[in-house]
């Protein structure tokens, strides 16, 4: 995916943020199967600060905002459906 992403922490003494943003989401595999198309990504996280090296866990979910065509090779491949994706992840920040 490729995203323009918003974070918003939710206080100012507090590492809790949200962050949202809408871009390209894709998918690809082995057997020469892909589709892309507009979609959204939201992720709330935590982080930890520690000096300059933060370590970051979250939640995320990366979603395209209709069905999209699957094609095989470039060429249609007969059906349409959603991209899906539930994140979870830890994350390191340098500042």
């Amino acid at each position: 995916s490729a995203m323009g992403q918003v974070t918003r922490y939710l206080s100012a003494t507090s590492g809790l943020f949200l962050r949202g943003g809408v871009g390209l989401v894709g998918y690809h595999d082995d057997a020469d199967l892909s589709a892309s198309g507009p979609g959204f990504s939201g992720r709330l996280g935590y982080e930890f600060l520690g000096g300059k090296v933060h370590i970051v866990p979250y939640v995320g979910y990366v979603r395209t905002f209709d069905g999209i065509d699957m094609k095989r090779d470039g060429d249609e491949a007969g059906f349409n459906f959603v991209i899906s994706q539930l994140q979870l992840g830890l994350g390191v920040a340098f500042h």
